[in-house]
């Protein structure tokens, strides 16, 4: 019986451990599908993915889309998912990415904003209401930011403690074709 030496043994428990935490946040296989990223996501319409960055983005964690009105689904695929989800999302090619409206639906309410305009809130309206329950900060549930091509939408803590049931997200391109 050969013994491997304590460095091999530690280089390989050091090695494996490194890997193992990637591979739990959605790694590609070979054939190029996503292993068990902790988000699911549904395209519904006028998304598709980035040509070249399709799927789940470990370092983000989160998904790289292309869309100028888009609508897609989000649901935790486990009570463990990462605390905050990021979208990044293509609007128009030619155009400064910006976004008119942004839109939250998990059940039982909507949360809608437009990010980037001066005085940007969330408004809050109850599911099967004519009226808005209220208005709160807009870093109360996102982060929305210019970033190189993309609009990157991070959905803070409160956002995906609802993204345990399925959830819709919707946007309106600011220059819409």
């Amino acid at each position: 019986m050969k013994f491997l030496s304590l460095r091999a043994v530690s280089i390989a428990i050091v090695s494996a451990a490194a890997f193992l935490p990637l591979c739990s946040a959605g790694c590609r296989s070979a054939g190029g599908s996503m292993g068990d990223a902790p988000y699911e996501i549904q395209m519904i319409k006028g998304v598709d993915w980035v040509e070249g960055r399709e799927g789940y983005r470990p370092e983000l964690p989160g998904f790289v889309l292309d869309g100028d009105i888009g609508t897609i689904s989000l649901q935790a695929r486990h009570s463990g998912a990462p605390d905050r989800v990021v979208l990044l999302i293509r609007t128009t090619p030619a155009q400064r990415p910006n976004l008119e409206g942004f839109t939250f639906a998990p059940p039982g309410r909507t949360f809608s904003t437009s990010p980037f305009s001066q005085s940007a809130t969330v408004e809050v309206r109850e599911s099967g209401k004519n009226t808005v329950a209220g208005h709160v900060p807009l870093n109360a549930y996102f982060d929305f930011r210019v970033e190189g091509e993309f609009v990157r939408v991070t959905f803070l803590p409160s956002a995906t403690e609802f993204m345990i049931e399925e959830c819709q997200v919707s946007w309106v391109d600011w220059y819409r074709r």
